[in-house]
């Protein structure tokens, strides 16, 4: 691993997170355990399915069962005009040997309703299974999208709509809680928490002001997810594709950091 750029928790797989490379890999994803050891590969399978510029990963369940949705939505240059998401079964690494290929379940083909943007941070509400997404900024605001639809065709994408803003610069990765009522988004430096009551829409609660949790310094964070705890958060960074030798680190922090400072 040189570009860590997504992280999620193994459901199927106890103990075991999942992450994958920045373009320019295979469409693959890497499993290990929380000491670094490699525990298996997963190649992804069907037709038309690639790495163009996957940005983020999530675990969720549907139905009783674990899937992972592999975000392909980066786009530095502003140039694509349909991004895509994959949702694929969770391989069950030990009955795969450590070595598995899965076919994802479902291909979602998306547009944004207002035109091209670069989104690095995509998650999964565990309650109504819609995909939101917070796009990368430099500076000011952030636009935040859903998508609902679960299925696409090339030629009827589904649309992504805009929910509201936040002040989010440089998001980076994204995760929801398993209960579906706290949201963390990690940026270049620390992350941001957002927390929702049960008969609250996420566009509400999207529209205060989140909890901030420092972050220990990362050369390129780039994602984040909750552990089985539903509290400690764990994190990876990119190290850069001139590196040589194991760089990749994973991150635990505990419950706690949080402040009460967070951006405006």
């Amino acid at each position: 691993m040189k570009e860590s750029s997504g992280l999620a928790r193994g459901l199927a797989n106890p103990g075991v997170f999942w992450t994958h490379n920045d373009s320019g890999d295979a469409p693959r994803l890497y499993a290990f355990g929380a000491d670094g050891t490699a525990r298996g590969v997963a190649d992804l399978e069907g037709p038309g399915v690639r790495n163009v510029d996957w940005e983020d990963l999530t675990s969720f369940t549907e139905g009783g069962r674990p899937f992972l949705l592999v975000a392909d939505t980066g786009d530095n240059r502003l140039e694509r005009n349909v991004y895509t998401l994959y949702v694929v079964p969770e391989p069950d690494l030990s009955a795969a040997g450590g070595s598995a290929s899965a076919t994802p379940s479902r291909t979602i083909r998306f547009r944004y309703e207002d035109g091209s943007h670069d989104c690095e941070a995509a998650a999964v509400d565990p309650t109504t299974g819609a995909v939101y997404l917070v796009m990368k900024v430099w500076s000011g605001k952030a636009g935040l999208y859903s998508v609902a639809c679960r299925e696409s065709t090339d030629d009827e994408p589904c649309r992504a709509v805009a929910i509201g803003t936040a002040s989010l610069p440089r998001a980076t990765g994204m995760d929801f809680s398993a209960d579906g009522l706290r949201a963390i988004v990690v940026t270049r430096g620390d992350a941001f928490e957002f927390e929702r009551t049960p008969g609250e829409t996420w566009p509400d609660a999207f529209a205060r002001k989140p909890r901030r949790v420092d972050l220990p310094h990362r050369k390129q964070g780039e994602s984040i997810c909750y552990g089985p705890d539903d509290a400690t958060l764990y994190l990876t960074s990119e190290c850069g594709k001139r590196e040589s030798g194991p760089c990749v680190p994973l991150i635990e922090v505990p419950r706690g950091r949080e402040t009460t400072s967070a951006p405006r």
